[in-house]
């Protein structure tokens, strides 16, 4: 008696099972499958994928942190008040405005996840 669930489509040979055998090992490879290991292609591309978001992200808020730094000098050298007009601004400008701009131009030394 047959199965009324097994179409005649569905019965394969010895020869395609083989060739199914082997497409699904180079399968396998291609994702690169190791059983000794959780770890297959796509994980791998996740994990990359992971790497390279927090990468921007860091790389995104040290832009901002140095535009905040940008915008803040030029507020300072930009908006003198009358009893700074005598001079004494610029040379705190000058020393303060440098030390924090070549601060804000040294790549962070922030541990990279």
């Amino acid at each position: 008696m047959t199965d009324p669930h097994i179409q005649t489509s569905m019965i394969i040979t010895g020869k395609e099972y083989t060739e199914m055998q082997a497409e699904i090992t180079r399968l396998r490879e291609r994702l690169e499958i190791d059983t000794r290991h959780p770890y297959d292609g796509i994980y791998c591309r996740d994990e990359t994928i992971r790497l390279q978001d927090a990468e921007i992200a860091r790389l995104k808020a040290e832009v901002e942190r140095k535009r905040e730094i940008i915008k803040e000098a030029v507020y300072e050298v930009t908006h003198l008040s009358p009893e700074e007009l005598d001079g004494s601004h610029w040379a705190r400008i000058s020393a303060e405005w440098l030390q924090k701009a070549r601060a804000a131009l040294t790549p962070s030394q922030e541990p990279r996840t």
